[in-house]
């Protein structure tokens, strides 16, 4: 089922170098999936990030894009920026308020309340990137170490 899928995705992108790549590797893998092996060192070699890294990387950008002002209103209406009442030093850096949410299981998974909890969780340095493909690269880099720590790369 995963090799069908994935052939098909690979079908959809392979006006891409790399994407043609990915899919001339596609029958190796897929010996690999159908032996029930882990699909880490897989992760690993393509570079993808797991399930849970990639929608903390989409909700990353897509509060990056707030601050750039490049993200459709009914997002960036969603989102509220940080502001102190007083001097401090968290004043100068770039960060979201988290909003109370009532039901721990649906409101943690809103928009309104996992955006701000992904961008706020960034080192300084990331959320102080001038440019969205400087952003993409060093975030993807970012999670990448954190979901495989052992890796080489």
């Amino acid at each position: 089922m995963w090799v069908t899928e994935f052939s098909s995705l690979c079908s959809e992108v392979s006006f891409e170098l790399k994407a043609i790549d990915i899919c001339s590797k596609l029958p190796n893998y897929g010996k690999h999936i159908l032996k029930h092996e882990h699909i880490t060192p897989i992760l690993i070699e393509l570079h993808w990030l797991p399930v849970e890294f990639r929608i903390q990387f989409k909700l990353a950008i897509l509060a990056f894009r707030h601050f750039d002002g490049t993200l459709p209103p009914y997002l960036s209406s969603a989102l509220c920026t940080y502001q102190t009442s007083r001097s401090l030093r968290s004043s100068s850096e770039k960060l979201l308020k988290t909003p109370r949410v009532n039901l721990k299981s649906a409101g943690e998974r809103s928009f309104h309340f996992a955006a701000p909890t992904a961008w706020n969780s960034l080192p300084n340095n990331l959320r102080n990137i001038p440019t969205l493909s400087q952003f993409k690269r060093q975030l993807k880099t970012h999670l990448f170490r954190q979901a495989f720590p052992d890796s080489q790369n």
